[in-house]
């Protein structure tokens, strides 16, 4: 039988379609003039590393025919169309191809140094320009991942539309209030990045950030 219009898993046996279940390691005897058959790599995720997951077929949430698995963002129950809630952890996983799609986030700390081009520059008190160099060390929530690569991205777009505008908007401002002088003492420079730290943190962490 033909699928409704905008189906491709097969309900049954007696529908034409998509196969649900994959088939594992091993020998299978098919009738090749009933089905046809793609082989796909296991999926396998490192140490330090997730999975998340993308439902490609099921309930359209858009349209209202799908709840939304949490009150912020898109993220869908089992049985909807678009991101699950739940990653992939470490180990090798069988998933259907033409039902999911995943991609692989890498949760260990990670480091990005804030030098050169890549520096901190903002104008003092007194008309000075302060060039702040440093390193920030971050790694992602586990829990969170799922929601932050939705709404966000990957580590390059984690890194550019959260973490480095937040520092840079932070020194620009703060910076503005106090004379050069300040940052040349240890004490006036050491609280400033204790402000910063804690501020970064404050941010990051609404996001799954730490």
């Amino acid at each position: 039988k033909d699928l409704p219009a905008g189906e491709i898993l097969a309900r049954d046996p007696s529908h034409k379609g998509i196969v649900p279940e994959v088939l594992g390691t091993g020998r299978h005897r098919i009738n090749p003039f009933a089905y046809s058959v793609k082989l796909c790599d296991d999926i396998v995720i490192k140490p330090g590393h997730v999975g998340v997951v993308t439902a490609l077929t099921g309930a359209d949430i858009l349209t209202g025919a799908a709840p939304v698995a949490t009150e912020k963002g898109f993220l869908v129950a089992e049985g909807a169309k678009g991101v699950l809630p739940d990653v992939l952890k470490e180990g090798t996983h069988r998933l259907n191809p033409f039902i999911y799609s995943v991609s692989i986030v890498n949760i260990q700390s990670q480091r990005f140094e804030l030098s050169g081009a890549d520096a901190i520059t903002f104008l003092t008190l007194d008309g000075f320009t302060v060039t702040a160099e440093g390193t920030l060390e971050f790694n992602l929530d586990v829990d969170k991942v799922a929601l932050l690569s939705h709404e966000v991205g990957d580590m390059e777009d984690i890194l550019q539309k959260i973490i480095v505008p937040a520092a840079r908007g932070f020194s620009r401002i703060e910076g503005s209030k106090k004379n050069a002088t300040e940052f040349i003492v240890g004490e006036s420079r050491q609280a400033f990045q204790n402000s910063l730290e804690t501020y970064l943190k404050g941010v990051c962490a609404e996001w799954g950030v730490s």
